[in-house]
């Protein structure tokens, strides 16, 4: 459907069926993106942010389909959200006023400095032409009825100048005969936003727009060297003699984080999520951790692998290497060895090892052997055993280099002091590390810990871990998307300063909130929240721009999915409005004690905050859970454990009473002997009435004791009859009956959080 942004210049039979009709709309609204599945070329939809502006100025004609998501790029106005359309690119300006809250790219002018063409000679005016004196060029004949029939919708009547501007911009090139992309020779001009072109068709012509969102990305996407092994040449990595830099993440699907990725495997969700990296972050590297102890189902605990698990890897490398990825695989995770040399146990490791490597020792798609993830930060070095943990590491890696010499070795250390930390023998983790890898999650130590560990070696050096969480809400004083960001773009200053081989981010995506990963900082480590859209930490990533690196190994192994058994509804979340649920012991407790009626929703999901407490805000009142190993865990299948002590034992009420009435004053009052009241000598005050019926079906253990006698206060813009309590407030109604007051909401706009400013 072409809108009067878009004045034919001649019938156009090349749009002669209306652009709509290969656009399937989701929905009418502009909430939902438009997706084109009519067209198999096209796997992105137009994102409902510019979806408006897409439509009424012009659509396919003028802008083309989409060739990527919308994303957080960096801009001169710093981080906003983008997308590349194959003749434009829309930019999101939220702080920009109306009609400018989306703004086009200047992909003409940025095309032609591809391709070394500006400035062109300028030209003199030229008469029954447009001149414009700013660059010297003129606009004539149909590409000026051209340059003048189109523009952006900034409410003129008719198509005036300066929409035509907005749209296409000034010229920066005389009209010529040029060859374009697709190799048709075709009268051409140059705008700052694009390029028109007038196209001979047997006996029609027609005027289109050039391609330069699609030319643009093809010509800034870097070409990767031939396919082959990942190889240490001094400082540097190359692969076929090229330089390469390592820019991935340590990888764990969304879903099934730690060792859940490989106990509930899915193949089809990790390719999903390792192309999406690679389309939209550009990354050319992952690091997976295989675990040891039997717990997680990689072995038995006595080195014998399962079979099973060693598939998934090889499947995960299939999948990795098909999207031009480079697989590191980190040996050892969760194992706390300083096993004897010749003894059994160490031969339990050998046996792992060997397995292991073996299976890959002729595969390029891997690129390196990590020994072991932060082998510092384990009891057995904190006790004061360090040496002989890298004496373990350096019978290791003997072992690897035994079984497969091309591969690199490396050890990534939690703490960059413990690369030279010797051995008995002398040995250090940097002697034995061909890729010397260090982790660091400091912005501030990034620089001096990287000048140190350049000073003392002349290895390539990878920051093989490293990001910033962006929450949870009072976890820390920069526990925000700001610092994440801020974070991103140092690690990729300093890792060009000081010369690194690679940079890998901690992690690709952010955890359900129905998983304990989430409840704390680990859960929110990634580059993309939960729902899977991207976060500002995404935009400097994705700029830095590295090739792929293709692998010579290839393979056609099925993707495979570990069955799912049938949930146990005692173990399904509860679900809210978005992503609020209430899981595990918060929920049993709720359900227990009467649920929405008595606690209100959610307002927050599950977290633990500076204090450590994991909490979770309702609208009445605050959960804490009692995480001590001597408390009797919920368990609703364990009908003597169903009683009130249990629950409130493991889950506890904020005193959220008592903590928003402080610094008032509720004068204790003599005991008034009277039947109808209830005193308590220790707070000093009464309960009777509907207040006291309601207190009594729970009593102290739940209500807490009183803490004011009743009076009238103003709630909600009335005024209430209101008894406090340790950890509540009783609201009488109209009707006499009494209602719990909102104290968890109230509680959560007081919170005492740690804050950066």
């Amino acid at each position: 459907m072409l809108t009067r942004r878009l004045l034919p210049l001649l019938l156009l039979l090349l749009f002669a069926v209306p652009y709509s009709l290969h656009a399937r709309r989701q929905h009418s609204s502009f909430a939902e993106p438009l997706c084109f599945t009519d067209v198999p070329r096209v796997v992105d939809c137009i994102d409902p942010r510019f979806r408006a502006y897409w439509e009424r100025n012009g659509g396919l004609p003028v802008f083309g389909y989409p060739i990527g998501p919308a994303i957080p790029e960096e801009t001169p106005a710093g981080v906003r959200t983008v997308q590349h359309f194959e003749r434009n690119r829309l930019e999101a300006h939220p702080e920009a006023p109306e009609p400018y809250l989306i703004q086009l790219g200047r992909l003409g002018a940025e095309r032609l400095a591809q391709l070394g063409r500006l400035p062109e000679p300028a030209a003199g005016p030229v008469a029954t032409c447009r001149f414009f004196a700013q660059t010297g060029h003129n606009i004539c004949g149909a590409l000026l009825a051209g340059w003048q029939s189109r523009g952006l919708d900034l409410g003129d009547r008719g198509i005036s100048d300066r929409e035509s501007l907005a749209l296409l911009g000034i010229p920066l090139t005389e009209a010529a005969v040029e060859t374009n992309a697709a190799g048709d020779q075709v009268l051409t001009q140059w705008f700052e936003r694009a390029r028109l072109e007038i196209h001979e068709a047997e006996t029609q012509t027609f005027l289109l727009q050039g391609l330069l969102g699609a030319e643009t990305d093809d010509a800034s996407r870097p070409v990767g060297p031939q396919p082959g092994w990942i190889e240490v040449d001094g400082d540097r990595l190359v692969q076929h003699g090229q330089t390469v830099f390592l820019k991935g993440t340590n990888y764990y699907p969304a879903a099934h984080p730690w060792s859940l990725m490989w106990r509930q495997w899915d193949g089809s969700t990790v390719s999903g999520e390792l192309l999406r990296a690679r389309r939209e972050l550009g990354i050319n590297a992952v690091r997976v951790l295989v675990p040891y102890r039997a717990a997680e189902g990689w072995t038995d605990g006595r080195g014998k692998v399962t079979p099973e698990m060693l598939a998934r890897l090889q499947e995960f490398v299939q999948i990795a290497g098909s999207h031009q990825i480079k697989v590191i695989v980190t040996l050892f995770d969760w194992h706390d060895s300083i096993a004897k040399a010749g003894s059994p146990a160490e031969s339990y490791d050998l046996q792992y090892l060997h397995t292991i490597v073996s299976a890959f020792k002729d595969d390029d798609r891997v690129l390196a052997w990590d020994l072991h993830n932060e082998p510092d930060n384990y009891p057995n070095w904190g006790d004061g055993r360090g040496a002989e943990v890298v004496d373990w590491l350096g019978r290791m890696a003997d072992a690897v280099r035994a079984i497969d010499p091309r591969h690199p070795v490396t050890v990534g250390v939690g703490r960059h002091a413990s690369l030279w930390l010797p051995a008995p023998n002398g040995r250090t983790i940097a002697d034995m590390s061909d890729i010397i890898s260090v982790h660091n999650y400091d912005a501030a130590q990034f620089a001096p810990m990287l000048t140190e560990v350049r000073a003392r070696t002349t290895k390539p050096i990878m920051l093989e871990e490293f990001g910033w969480p962006s929450g949870p809400d009072c976890r820390g004083p920069y526990f925000d998307e700001s610092s994440q960001l801020y974070l991103y773009r140092q690690a990729i200053k300093l890792a060009g300063d000081h010369n690194l081989v690679g940079m890998l981010g901690w992690w690709l995506q952010d955890p359900p909130t129905t998983l304990v990963f989430s409840y704390d900082e680990n859960g929110h480590f990634g580059l993309y929240h939960r729902d899977g859209t991207p976060k500002p930490a995404v935009a400097p990533f994705r700029g830095l721009r590295v090739p792929g690196l293709a692998s010579v190994t290839t393979g056609a192994q099925p993707l495979t999915m570990v069955p799912r058994a049938a949930p146990n509804p005692i173990d399904q979340p509860l679900r809210f409005d978005g992503e609020l649920v209430v899981v595990d012991s918060f929920k049993h407790f709720w359900n227990f004690f009467g649920g929405e009626a008595v606690f209100g929703r959610p307002l927050t999901n599950a977290s633990r905050e500076q204090t450590g407490k994991l909490v979770q805000y309702f609208e009445q009142a605050r959960f804490e859970l009692n995480e001590s190993v001597h408390v009797q865990p919920i368990d609703p299948d364990w009908p003597e454990g169903q009683t009130p002590e249990v629950y409130l034992d493991r889950v506890h009420l904020a005193p959220l009473g008592r903590q928003l009435t402080a610094g008032r004053d509720f004068p204790r009052v003599a005991d008034p002997k009277r039947a109808d009241l209830r005193y308590f000598p220790e707070t000093g005050h009464t309960l009777g009435g509907a207040f006291r019926n309601l207190w009594e079906t729970r009593g102290e253990i739940f209500f807490g004791l009183p803490i004011s006698e009743p009076f009238d206060e103003m709630i909600g813009g009335r005024q209430a009859r209101v008894q406090y309590f340790t950890h509540w407030r009783f609201e009488e109604q109209a009707d006499g009956s009494v209602r719990l007051g909102a104290l968890g909401q109230a509680g959560l706009q007081t919170r005492q959080c740690p804050r950066a400013w």
